[in-house]
């Protein structure tokens, strides 16, 4: 009854949002907001990631990929995640235990994201535990743009940024507006939110609220039953998100508040109905920073501060729900970087962190009377980390050479040093190359070392951080109304940490034989309104077997060697029209080979204003031929198991979305 009762709560705040509408429709000519952007924007703005200062896309000394606010608006995106598919290089895919892990270049994250580092405004977040790092905490109506590096960022972030980092930035107001949105689609899909912000002279104030519930179309799932026999069930791939964030600045001071609740579908603690598939699958998380920032004068600029992360997880282990594990944990982090311009031609950059991980709960729990069950071993388990770096920039003539260092001492692992250099050599102002090498580090979590799940998996205190090094070489152009950034690259990995068997059943953390791949990645974006605005994003990718597990399982085994992602907009009559499609060749299963998959996306938008409101009305057909997208099971890999469907596996959604901008 109570869920009924809130289908039709919904269904009637979205019609009443579309009759309020309607009179609008004819009350001015048909507005488009997208006709104030233009490709100049992104190759002028001053991107955060890749660099402590700012910098265009031509001068970082990174090679940085931008979903910027032009695109957000014109593909109508739903998530972050879905925005991120579409870079060339990265890749977000599901295993049974979670839907959404950010994957750069080929480098797959098993049990839990660790390996791609995500940032709030560049405010590092993931879980202590874990390191799982979530790209789904901050709704995309509140985001401006995602700023996404691939490969090592270590020397700018420390652990953690192993093959890759996302930068999540939200809307920064520089005159009073905001935003309420309300959406309505197949399966049960239920959008809503809003957005303010306001600035004055010497203070900024952003506060923004989501929420997404989507219950998808059921997918016919095999998972064994009992040992060794198989059964064939209705799986509801929900997906049901809330988030809030808050930005406020007052003159050299900052706060940054973001919460985060998920209810996921899950496929078991291990791809099984007896271990819980079908069951809710929950996530909370809050981030809180505070950060000081001054220039002490025109050389010398100063910033100083702290964050608070504090992140559980509760999934079930059983398939009537009696039996669930959960674990939570925080960090404390506080920084100081400083900046020196010595010259016009030299610059100095050195900073220290300060990292300390405490897991709070860790155990197995009975659902009906919240009795532990089993201690897991993690509780008040604690680390601390703290590194020093320093980077030093250089300018001659048309060149800019980059060198730094990170120091980083771990509790349990000692000292260890990460380098990145990189020579940017500018042609002209809209034509530069490019030469990268970098290298990262990680070390293991408080779960791979301290586990202790009886029968099933156990830590191992002696594992070795992993390592990765890369060389890349890019080269990046603007002509006309096109913009090209295309490279090449070599990256060795050392250490991966995966599971494998230590007795019988019983699996335990080890460190992998060192592995490395090399690719190709292009993005092409076009933008003429007279004509139509596009993207061509191309990514190849070729890694060896050298971490083969003995038994033929290696990274690679599962990655497509060809990704493409495309999309087209074209204004008609009022209407913007855009289509997107994505793209990847066969490659292997566990068991057999995976076909190539591709998913293809329509969305229409159209706006006008009244006043100084505008109203703008956008229709996305998701998944339009409705076939379900696969990826490789690479996880557990059980004989019966060879897929998992991805976000465009469940079927075909449409979804109305109403916003009135103010």
């Amino acid at each position: 009854m109570k869920a009924i009762s809130m289908c039709m709560i919904r269904v009637i705040l979205a019609i009443a949002l579309i009759l309020a509408a309607m009179p609008l429709l004819a009350a001015d000519e048909a507005y488009d907001p997208l006709a104030e952007l233009s490709l100049s924007e992104l190759l002028n703005m001053q991107i955060d990631i890749g660099s402590l200062a700012t910098r265009t896309i031509f001068e970082s000394p990174s090679t940085v990929s931008v979903i910027d606010r032009d695109m957000l608006k014109r593909y109508n995106f739903k998530t972050v995640s879905e925005a991120l598919n579409t870079i060339a290089g990265f890749a977000v895919y599901p295993t049974y235990h979670r839907r959404d892990l950010p994957t750069a270049r080929g480098i797959l994250q098993s049990q839990y994201a660790n390996k791609v580092l995500v940032l709030i405004n560049g405010i590092p977040t993931w879980n202590s535990v874990t390191g799982t790092a979530s790209i789904n905490r901050v709704g995309i109506h509140s985001v401006e743009r995602i700023e996404v590096l691939k490969g090592p960022a270590s020397v700018l972030y420390g652990s953690n940024a192993y093959s890759g980092a996302v930068n999540i930035v939200l809307h920064s107001p520089e005159k009073e507006n905001g935003e309420v949105y309300i959406g309505l689609g197949s399966g049960e899909a239920f959008a809503s939110g809003g957005n303010y912000g306001t600035s004055g002279d010497d203070f900024k104030i952003f506060i923004a609220g989501d929420l997404y519930d989507e219950n998808g179309i059921d997918y016919e799932w095999t998972g064994h039953k009992v040992e060794n026999q198989l059964a064939t069930s209705s799986f509801n791939p929900y997906h049901n998100t809330k988030n809030a964030s808050v930005v406020l600045q007052y003159q050299q001071h900052s706060l940054l508040f973001n919460a985060s609740s998920s209810d996921e579908a899950f496929f078991g603690a291990g791809p099984e109905w007896r271990f819980g598939a079908g069951r809710p699958h929950y996530e909370d998380s809050y981030l809180l920073n505070y950060t000081f920032a001054k220039s002490l004068s025109e050389k010398i600029n100063l910033a100083v501060g702290v964050n608070y992360d504090w992140n559980e997880t509760d999934f079930s282990r059983s398939q009537d729900d009696s039996i669930r594990n959960v674990w939570s944990g925080s960090r404390i982090n506080s920084f100081i970087r400083s900046d020196f311009q010595i010259s016009d031609a030299l610059d100095i950059e050195v900073g220290a962190d300060y990292d300390y991980r405490k897991a709070d709960e860790s155990k197995s729990y009975e659902t009906r009377t919240d009795t532990t069950i089993v201690e897991l071993g993690i509780a008040d388990q604690t680390v601390y980390e703290y590194s020093l770096f320093s980077q030093l920039e250089y300018k001659f003539n048309s060149y800019t050479t980059l060198l730094g260092t990170r120091m980083t001492h771990n509790e349990f692992y000692g000292t260890d040093y990460s380098s990145r250099g990189t020579l940017v050599w500018t042609l002209s102002q809209r034509n530069s190359v490019k030469f990268i090498a970098g290298q990262s580090y990680r070390a293991p979590s408080l779960f791979e070392i301290y586990l202790y799940s009886p029968g099933r998996v156990v830590g191992n205190p002696n594992l070795e951080p992993e390592k990765s090094t890369s060389y890349e070489l890019a080269y990046l152009t603007s002509f006309n109304n096109f913009f090209i950034q295309a490279l090449v690259y070599y990256a060795d990995y050392e250490n991966k940490i995966r599971r494998v068997v230590k007795t019988g059943r019983l699996l335990t953390y080890a460190n992998g034989n060192d592995f490395n791949a090399k690719g190709v990645e292009i993005e092409i974006k076009y933008d003429n309104p007279n004509l139509f605005n596009g993207f061509l994003n191309y990514n190849y990718i070729s890694g060896n077997d050298g971490d083969d597990d003995g038994i033929g399982n290696y990274n690679f085994k599962y990655i497509p060697r060809h990704s493409i992602s495309l999309g087209l907009s074209k204004k008609i009559s009022g209407i913007n029209i855009a289509a997107l499609t994505n793209y990847w060749t066969e490659t292997s299963g566990p068991v057999e080979e995976v076909d190539a998959q591709y998913s293809i996306d329509l969305k229409l938008g159209y706006s006008h204003k009244l006043s100084s409101q505008t109203i703008h009305h956008g229709l996305s057909i998701q998944n339009l031929t409705g076939r379900d997208v696969v990826f490789p099971e690479y996880n557990r890999r059980y004989a019966d198991l060879n897929v998992i469907p991805t976000e465009f596996g469940y079927g075909r959604r449409i979804i109305y979305t109403l916003t009135l901008n103010f």
